[in-house]
C-alpha cells in the first residue's frame, strides 16, 4: 500500500470537506506555487504603481509611447491581477469561499470607516 501526499496544486474544491480546511494541509512550496506567488506580487506592485501615476498625471493622461490612458492602464493591471487570483483559486493554493467572506468584511468595515458612498 503506497500514499502519494497531495500538493497544493493537486488538490481540488471537492477535496475540501467542513472537517479539513486549508490550515489544516501542508502547502507544498514547490516550484509552481513559487511562481504563482512570485506573479501575484509583482501584480499588485503593478496594480499600486498605477494607482501612483493616476495620482500624479491625472486619469486621462497617456503613456507617450502606448498611447494608454492611465484608466485604461488601471483596469489593465487590475485585470492581471484578478487572473491571478483565479489562478491562486484554481491551485488551491488559496480558498474562494474564504476570499469572498474576506472581500465582504472589507465592504462591511469600509461602511464603518470611509467615506465611500453607496456600500
Amino acid at each position: 500500500f503506497f500514499f502519494k501526499q497531495k500538493t497544493a496544486y493537486e488538490i481540488k474544491e471537492c477535496d475540501w470537506s467542513s472537517d479539513v480546511c486549508s490550515s489544516d494541509l501542508t502547502l507544498v512550496m514547490d516550484n509552481q506555487v513559487k511562481e504563482i506567488l512570485c506573479i501575484t506580487q509583482e501584480e499588485c506592485a503593478e496594480v499600486s504603481q498605477s494607482v501612483s501615476k493616476i495620482f500624479r498625471f491625472g486619469w486621462e493622461s497617456k503613456h507617450p509611447k502606448t498611447g494608454v490612458n492611465n484608466r485604461e492602464h488601471l483596469e489593465e493591471e487590475i485585470g492581471d491581477l484578478l487572473a491571478m487570483v483565479d489562478i491562486l483559486v484554481e491551485k488551491c493554493i488559496i480558498s474562494d469561499s474564504n476570499v469572498n467572506v474576506a472581500r465582504k468584511a472589507k465592504r462591511e468595515k469600509l461602511k464603518t470607516w470611509s467615506s465611500i458612498e453607496g456600500l
